[in-house]
C-alpha cells in the first residue's frame, strides 16, 4: 500500500483508502487486493486496528473491498507486545468504512 512507502510522512494522520479486508481470527488487514491477501505479502496489507464500538461495523464487511477512514499509525506495537493476526506492524484505527 502506498501508505507503507509514506509510513514517516503519514504516521498520525487521518487518512482515506479502498482497500480488501479481512477480518477473522488471526487476520486482522487491509490489503491492496484480494490476490495480495491470498499471497500473504506485508507491504501490499496495514494491520486492521478498532474499537470494540466499531467492531459489529468492521466485521460486516470480511472478504469484501471496502473504503476506510481512519488513523494511520507507522508502528502500533509496543516492544513488550505480541499481538496475533497482524500483517504489518503499520496500522489503521477504523473510524469509518463503506462498501467500495
Amino acid at each position: 500500500m502506498s501508505l507503507n512507502e509514506s509510513k514517516n510522512e503519514m504516521d498520525g494522520q487521518v487518512v482515506s483508502a479502498r482497500a480488501f479486508l479481512i477480518d477473522e481470527p488471526e487476520n486482522h488487514a487491509l490489503w491492496d487486493s484480494a490476490a495480495f491477501a491470498k499471497e500473504r505479502k506485508a507491504s501490499h496489507c496495514i494491520s486492521l486496528l478498532y474499537t470494540d464500538d466499531m467492531k459489529a461495523e468492521v466485521r460486516k464487511y470480511n472478504r469484501r473491498e471496502v473504503i476506510i477512514r481512519g488513523v494511520f499509525k507507522k508502528d502500533f506495537m509496543k516492544p513488550d507486545q505480541i499481538w496475533l493476526g497482524m500483517c504489518n506492524f503499520t496500522g489503521l484505527v477504523v473510524a469509518e468504512i463503506q462498501p467500495a
